[in-house]
């Protein structure tokens, strides 16, 4: 159906070209999202400043209309699209739909689809436009060091324009002229490492993208929020986050409940409705008033409801606050680690203005020597600037921000999608991984394998009837002690359950386009492939004319069946009136159902239930025998059915889940059933069940889950399950998944130390000493039925042990628990809610994700440490060069424009590539870090000098090797070299032999201080160059420029450098590569040190 027509809508599309092009010619800021349609019934209002001046022209479009501003205008508003969103409120359903032109039933069609996109694109916010290139370059300039060099150069500039104002020569210009020029590639280079950091960090949201259920063309499917638009018709369920404006079309359960805390600051959850307000003369409703729409950005937390979106992208409430706040400036969070980063710096740089000052004022009698006191004073000065600005590690935050997106960005790769970027140190740190087991420890494909029902053929007398499922083309039911096959649907309780497992059941399988789209819990769904595997009664189904089979039914269950018969056969008999939702406290949900069968006699109302097996039995009164005889239970006889379905279950080899099934009949008077708002649990409703029997559900553990387990153990972190199940099953998945030996399973006296239920749980926090509590849950492996809130005491108290704890979550009410954690994990299959209050979401839910996550985490923390220790340590020797030459009475053994070339070529590019290291083989075999451990210890200063000040040494060894003992040396003595007496102006500045071997030996003594940080601990022969080559690229294109400079005639005067001898060379090498030989040295200690830890 259109809304508008095909040429309408290319005038639409070239008038807001036109008046896109006249925005820019004002030049306004102004995006074309923002210009763009993005409000109902005023899709003509952006371009009016554009076309004021030309409302009375035409608009031609290629075989289109033309047509005039004001007729468009007539055009649309004719729709009364603004009438829509602004009185959507006031209208009941029907009228709303009506007037976005769908159907409830059927949605929108795929032409609608289209159309609509086209007028209001996608359902996003226009996003603050980013900082331009130019105020980016200008900020790396407010660096209070660069600031002094800037105006060294200056007061040199004006010094070359006297002297050349004397002596006609320009040669003094080139020392101002290089400096700044180095100054601006520096400045180029710091915002592309800026820009690529800030790109690495936006690429990660692309990774995680917001979920929708959407019918459209009468297929229901899942889709991404940002292709939503006007008048599509979406599900939402508990733990959804709506994704745009939206108006209730009808609420599926007893009572909807959103919360709103993100848009109006309310504290509580609030109770929706789907009928439409009563319109008062003159009076504006707020957005608390409005309690049949649902706003952007609110979460579901309780029912299940249609609704129909009536607003997107900046249209929306929340897009217009977020466009409010469009053009308010937002400071950049750091990560912990860019802190201590900062104050070492900032330390770093007091220092080295410090021995700026030593080396200015040693060189007070020197001033003379270089044109005069004043030009002495001012050359010191850049000397001095240029050792501060070349020391300091001015491009380090950015390496650092730099290294942690492309860690985490290969982190998303591997499927966990790391929400901020602190968390990426702190998973090096993690010693406790708290993790659920379905679907987290297990493949998640859930199936059911065994049903229990109870043969109770005298009051003293309990059987069970274990049925077995086994699946080879067909799914076969048969006695598990007699090995015969049974059909199911001549079993009365089978068939009973089979109802229960359908219609008391949230999820479906939406069939679109030949594909399966399975909608809902996982646990669900595999109920609903069991009852469309039970069936129904062959003569009803030839009765309700849903001409199938018994085959066709159990053929319903596979994948790529074209339908569900069960559920369609259940529900055209029994007619849902009632859902009351799954609450963790009472672990069960139910639904009211209305038989639909006889039209004379007076319908009849049964309450259908499911949960946890022993709250089931608890709230039930009777039990019923597969061939459909209801007996009396007693408290006595609970404990026997629940004691034998223990030992039953034990013997299993399967690890099973278990779901109980129950029922009420004649429930009329949970119709006239209003619930409290604040009380929700609807506990006091299932009571006096009917007891049919227990599925158990298997779901194998993954594959890969056995090895990370035993890695983490290897690594020192310790792996609890902490999971919903029975304490039974969770034993048997940790058995097999290796948490659990067969001993901890034995009845040994420390079984009760490993496994708690959640009542073991509540007891001890409540009956226990500290110290009992501490013991308990240093030894705990499995806490099972469990609830949200021990999930958050449980984190609290390994937290005061000092134990850094990730925390997986999947629900609405783990979120306390996530946002307590260390590192909160939420699951892609999970809620919105729970996703919002974690750091990391887990797209696959796999555990192994988890620990790769972690060892990405230890080897991003480690490769920190070997960019740091290369940048810092090379600067080092740069200021240990300049000062120890200084102290020795030498001339300058390197001058400001080598400086800051050394500076540029050393700092970036090998620095970044140490960021690609690959992670070293003993790095799982290591305990946690600490969080409390200094990023630069003792051990790593005592480094950083040895290495730094050796690379000064063996410079300053360059230069006077060069002045005493090269062949095209001057041969001076070291009474000469040292004593400007002897060391005549002519000779310093004509002679570059010495500088270059100085400047020679620093560059290439920094190339393999690189190799060194390829690992921390092994040696070179070990981890091998190899490993990283982009490290080979970085090294050898900064030795390539460094060549540049030595052999292009023209770079030779700027950086006044000389070509050097292969006798030269070979020296420039050998007094290099001792560095190798010191961090080798080093790094056997520190193996030597481990090794001794780990004897111990």
């Amino acid at each position: 159906m259109w809304v508008l027509k095909k040429p309408d809508i290319l005038c639409f599309s070239y008038m807001g070209t036109n008046s896109c092009i006249a925005c820019f010619r004002q030049r306004r800021k102004a995006s074309l999202h923002t210009r763009s349609v993005c409000r109902f019934g005023a899709f003509l209002r952006p371009f009016a400043n554009g076309l004021k001046k030309r409302t009375s022209k035409k608009f031609l479009t290629r075989k289109s209309c033309v047509c005039s501003l004001n007729e468009l205008q007539d055009r649309v508003v004719s729709f009364n699209w603004e009438d829509v969103v602004v009185n959507a409120c006031y209208r009941s359903p029907q009228q709303v739909l009506e007037a976005l032109q769908v159907d409830k039933e059927r949605g929108l069609s795929e032409e609608q689809v289209r159309q609509r996109q086209m007028l209001f694109g996608k359902n996003q916010v226009a996003q603050q436009s980013s900082v331009s290139w130019w105020q980016r370059i200008l900020e790396q300039f407010q660096d209070r060091l660069v600031l002094l060099l800037l105006a060294a150069a200056f007061i040199s500039l004006l010094l070359a324009l006297n002297e050349q104002s004397n002596n006609g020569t320009w040669n003094a210009f080139i020392e101002p002229i290089v400096i700044l020029v180095i100054l601006v590639i520096n400045a180029v280079i710091g915002v592309v490492q800026q820009t690529n950091a800030e790109r690495a960090v936006e690429a990660l949201k692309a990774y995680e993208t917001d979920q929708v259920i959407v019918i459209r063309d009468d297929k229901k499917f899942p889709m991404d929020a940002k292709d939503l638009v006007p008048g599509d018709i979406v599900e939402l369920n508990t733990g959804m986050k709506v994704a745009a404006d939206m108006r209730i079309v009808e609420i599926l359960s007893s009572v909807l409940l959103v919360d709103q805390s993100i848009l109006t600051g309310e504290s509580v959850s609030v109770s929706k409705i789907s009928e439409a307000l009563a319109q008062r003369h003159n009076q504006r409703l707020v957005i608390q008033d409005k309690t049949n729409i649902l706003f952007q950005g609110t979460t579901i937390t309780q029912g299940r409801c249609i609704a129909v979106v009536v607003g997107i992208g900046s249209a929306t409430e929340f897009g217009k606050i977020q466009s409010d706040l469009s053009n308010m400036n937002q400071q950049s969070i750091q990560t912990p680690l860019q802190e201590k980063l900062d104050e070492f710096g900032k330390l770093l740089t007091n220092i080295v203005l410090v021995i700026c000052g030593v080396v200015w004022i040693i060189h007070i009698d020197k001033f003379a020597e270089h044109g005069g006191i004043i030009q002495g004073a001012i050359y010191y000065f850049k000397v001095a600037v240029a050792l501060a600005v070349a020391a300091v590690p001015e491009g380090l935050p950015a390496v650092v921000t730099t290294c942690l997106a492309l860690g985490a960005q290969r982190m998303a790769k591997q499927n966990a999608i790391v929400k901020n970027l602190p968390c990426v140190e702190t998973l090096g740190c993690t010693s406790v991984i708290c993790c659920d087991k379905t679907g987290t420890l297990t493949s998640n494909k859930m199936r059911a394998q065994q049903i229990f029902l109870v043969d109770w053929q005298q009051d003293e007398n309990l059987q069970w009837l274990e049925i077995q499922m086994t699946e080879n083309g067909k799914t076969r039911f048969f006695d598990k002690k007699t090995l015969k096959t049974m059909d199911p649907t001549s079993v009365p309780s089978l068939l009973q359950l089979g109802c229960i497992a359908s219609l008391c059941n949230d999820a479906s399988v939406s069939f679109r386009d030949g594909k399966t789209y399975p909608i809902g819990d996982p646990t669900e769904l595999a109920l609903l492939y069991l009852a469309e595997t039970i069936g129904v009664e062959k003569e009803s189904v030839a009765d309700n004319n849903l001409n199938t089979s018994k085959d066709a039914i159990s053929s319903s269950s596979s994948s790529s069946s074209t339908s569900l018969i069960a559920r369609k056969y259940w529900t055209c008999r029994y007619k849902k009136r009632r859902t009351f939702e799954f609450s963790r406290s009472r672990k069960s949900m139910s639904v009211l159902v209305e038989e639909q069968q006889n039209e004379t006699e007076k319908k009849s109302l049964s309450l259908l239930v499911k949960g946890a097996p022993e709250n089931i039995l608890q709230r039930s009164r009777y039990i019923q025998s597969p061939q459909g005889k209801v007996i009396a239970l007693d408290d006595s006889k609970k404990q026997t059915v629940l004691q034998n379905f223990q030992d039953a279950l034990s013997s299993s080899s399967l690890s099973l889940r278990c779901i109980g099934f129950a029922y009420k009949p004649n429930a009329s008077d949970l119709m006239t059933y209003v619930p409290m708002q604040d009380n929700c649990n609807f506990e006091d409703l299932e009571t006096d069940l009917i007891f049919i029997g227990i599925v158990g559900i298997a779901d194998p553990p993954r594959e890969q889950v056995k090895d990370s387990i035993r890695l983490c153990k290897s690594a020192g972190i310790r792996v609890i399950m902490v999971t919903g199940d029975n304490a039974v099953t969770a034993q048997g998945i940790a058995r097999q998944v290796g948490l659990l030996s067969s001993e901890d399973v034995s009845s040994s006296p420390d079984k009760k130390k490993k496994v708690l239920t959640s009542q073991d749980f509540d007891q001890l926090l409540s009956s226990g000493s500290r110290e009992t509590v501490d013991s308990a849950i240093r030894d705990l492996v499995i806490l099972a039925r469990v609830e949200p809130l021990q999930k958050l005491k449980l984190v609290e108290y390994l937290q005061k042990n000092r134990e850094i704890v990730a925390m997986t979550g999947d629900g609405v009410n783990d979120a306390p628990a996530l946002q307590k954690a260390d590192i909160g994990i939420s699951m892609g299959s999970g809620t919105w809610v729970a996703k919002a209050a974690s750091k990391i979401v887990l797209v696959d839910d796999d555990f192994s994700t988890i620990v790769a996550a972690v060892k990405e985490g230890r080897s991003i923390y480690m490769n920190l440490k070997h960019v740091i220790r290369y940048v810092i340590s090379s600067n080092i020797g740069e200021v240990c060069c300049i000062l120890l030459s200084s102290v020795l009475g030498m001339p300058e053994v390197l001058i400001p424009v080598q400086l800051l070339w050394v500076n540029l070529i050393t700092d970036g590019l090998p620095a970044t590539a140490l960021s690609f290291n690959t992670c070293e083989p003993n790095m799982m075999q290591q305990p946690p870090r600490s969080p409390q451990a200094p990023f630069i210890d003792g051990t790593l200063l005592v480094r950083f000098f040895t290495v730094g000040s050796f690379i000064g040494v063996a410079s300053i060894g360059g230069f006077v090797y060069w002045y005493l003992f090269s062949s095209s040396g001057p041969h001076l003595t070291w009474e000469e070299l040292t004593s400007y007496e002897h060391m005549t102006s002519a000779l310093w500045k004509s002679a570059n032999g010495g500088k270059t071997m100085a400047l020679s030996v620093l560059v290439v003594g920094e190339m393999f201080n690189a190799l060194n940080g390829l690992s921390e601990s092994e040696s070179i022969f070990q981890v091998t160059p190899l490993s990283n080559p982009l490290l080979l690229v970085a090294i050898s294109t900064s030795v390539l420029l460094h060549l540049m400079i030595v052999y292009i005639p023209w770079l030779q005067k700027v950086f006044s450098v000389t070509p050097l001898s292969m006798t030269e060379w070979l020296v420039v090498v050998g007094l290099s590569i001792p560095v190798l030989g010191i961090e080798e040295t080093f790094k056997w200690f520190s193996r030597h040190k481990q090794q001794s830890h780990q004897d111990k």
